[in-house]
């Protein structure tokens, strides 16, 4: 259950992965095999991100520096991605408790050089890149040193989106390409597929349509997870391009549906991306809705200087 759970997860099929690696929790838990219980629930992290289910993910670290000690480093693990899932949330006091926590466990010396995995989802509010590059350097070379959970793809895609945050799109493209082939090494289907959708947003910031529907041709069929509005928005940018505006418009729009379930930074993404095409679509009104939208996500989660980077590109729309 465990193995089958995580080939899915790696297929895009999260749903299914969710219930098996469910199943497997629960499997070595009515065995007493701690350490592979806690394996079972560092893998189960990953699909519940995929489908946004955050809130359940912060409820199998319950117990991780108590009960789960005899688990070492698998149950500090699953307290690294609980940390991460928190911040998806947008609920940073929680997530700094957390990784304080993970911290201070006898196996969280190792987690010290990957904090960027948390960390991100406070200083890229901020615009605070120095750092979130200081840190995604060091953890990109602890996994390419030791990379025991198969956390390096994961990690290059942390790395391709900060680089598109700041608009070094050129850049960006290089690293989604980097990102792609450590994805396709590691058999993470989904994630090969992502990179290309990406590749051919950041390629249609240029206008260039026709490596755009390249890269959208080259990703195939998007998974079941709220990532598959990658894909959405590429073909919405595609569709304005090609001055078929109500067609750009029905893409965006199902994009923000999938989007729902994604991470807080993700949703504020998702509306400084789709504003232009919207706009470029003939409806200015919707774009400005959904700016708002964004703000009002800023606002409630990143008050003040906490989300000053991503409040100035939503006022700039």
């Amino acid at each position: 259950l465990l193995l089958e759970g995580q080939l899915e997860w790696a297929l895009g099929r999260h749903d299914r992965a969710v219930e098996l690696l469910h199943a497997a929790v629960d499997g070595f838990q009515a065995g007493g095999d701690a350490a592979f219980e806690w394996t079972a629930r560092f893998a189960l992290c990953d699909p519940l991100g995929m489908v946004g289910r955050f809130d359940e993910m912060a409820e199998l670290a319950e117990g991780f520096d108590s009960r789960g000690l005899e688990a070492g480093l698998p149950a500090a693990a699953t307290a690294f991605y609980v940390a991460i899932g928190l911040g998806c949330l947008g609920r940073i006091e929680e997530m700094e408790e957390m990784a304080r926590r993970l911290l201070a466990h006898p196996a969280g010396g190792m987690f010290q050089s990957l904090r960027v995995a948390w960390e991100q989802f406070s200083l890229t509010p901020q615009g605070r890149f120095d750092e979130l590059q200081r840190g995604t350097d060091d953890a990109i070379a602890e996994f390419e040193r030791a990379d025991p959970f198969n956390r390096l793809p994961q990690q290059m895609l942390v790395h391709s989106l900060i680089l598109m945050d700041q608009g070094r799109d050129e850049e960006a493209l290089a690293a989604w390409s980097r990102t792609e082939k450590v994805a396709d090494r590691a058999h993470m289907t989904y994630l090969v597929g992502l990179a290309r959708a990406t590749r051919a947003r950041v390629h249609l910031r240029a206008g260039r349509i026709d490596e755009a529907e390249a890269e959208l041709a080259r990703a195939g069929a998007a998974p079941g997870g709220w990532e598959a509005y990658s894909w959405e928005l590429a073909r919405g940018g595609v569709e304005v391009l090609r001055g078929r505006a109500g067609d750009a418009a029905a893409s965006v729009e199902r994009a923000v549906t999938l989007a729902a379930s994604a991470t807080v930074l993700e949703r504020i993404r998702i509306a400084i991306d789709a504003v232009p095409v919207l706009f470029e679509a003939g409806m200015p009104r919707r774009a400005m809705s959904l700016a708002e939208e964004g703000l009002e996500l800023v606002d409630d989660h990143y008050p003040g200087a906490a989300g000053r980077y991503m409040h100035s590109l939503l006022w700039g729309l």
